[in-house]
């Protein structure tokens, strides 16, 4: 790519990747910074998963009711995947229009399943018993940037630094990501519910894999 610039060709390279993506390639290569520009890519707002959702299917001739919409909005939490699976799901379950609150509400479990057997659960066992451990802990803490040191304790290690061999190879799976020092979150939404609802922390209370207790 550094040859391509120097020569004026008319190459682009486009990627896309999780947060941790600028600084892996920083540590791939010196004065990466230079060589790629960084768009963040977050969450859609409101307005956008509203259109995401809806413009497709009226295309189709398919409506949603208002307080549809909310619902598959503040569900899906606006991450693009989870708008195409509620959108997916309904299309192939209710056959009318306009597809109400009701509607969502009895495709919500059959939605929730396919997420997780199809979404979560290969994420999920990328990791080790000690690494799955330790996300049902961060599950435990909560939704959201949570600090080392509480997930640490509540997955029982003596303190943050006993856990950080098991932090760091989550790191490099890239299933977790730090937004700034002392703080962990998952790379991507609702993995925290899908947790508690399918491996809570006292499903690993037995564990031995635990070092540095």
């Amino acid at each position: 790519m550094n040859r391509v610039g120097q020569r004026e060709l008319p190459v682009a390279l486009v990627g896309a990747g999780l947060p941790p993506l600028p600084r892996l390639l920083r540590t791939a290569k010196p004065y990466a910074e230079r060589m790629f520009a960084y768009h963040e890519l977050d969450r859609l707002s409101d307005a956008e998963a509203r259109t995401a959702l809806v413009a497709p299917a009226g295309q189709h001739g398919l409506a949603y009711e208002p307080e549809a919409i909310e619902l598959i909005v503040k569900a899906s939490a606006g991450y693009p995947h989870f708008i195409q699976e509620y959108g997916r799901v309904l299309w192939n379950e209710v056959e009318h229009s306009p597809l109400t609150a009701a509607d969502v509400e009895g495709a919500r479990a059959l939605i929730e399943e396919a997420l997780d057997r199809r979404f979560f659960k290969d994420r999920f066992e990328m990791a080790s018993d000690a690494e799955q451990r330790y996300l049902a802990a961060m599950a435990e803490v909560g939704d959201g940037a949570v600090r080392t040191a509480e997930v640490a304790a509540k997955a029982g290690y003596k303190d943050s630094a006993s856990a950080s061999v098991v932090r760091n190879a989550l790191l490099r799976k890239d299933l977790v990501y730090s937004p700034r020092r002392g703080l962990i979150d998952f790379t991507v939404p609702l993995f925290g519910g899908y947790l508690r609802r399918q491996y809570p922390l006292s499903a690993f209370e037995d564990d031995s894999t635990v070092q540095g207790l």
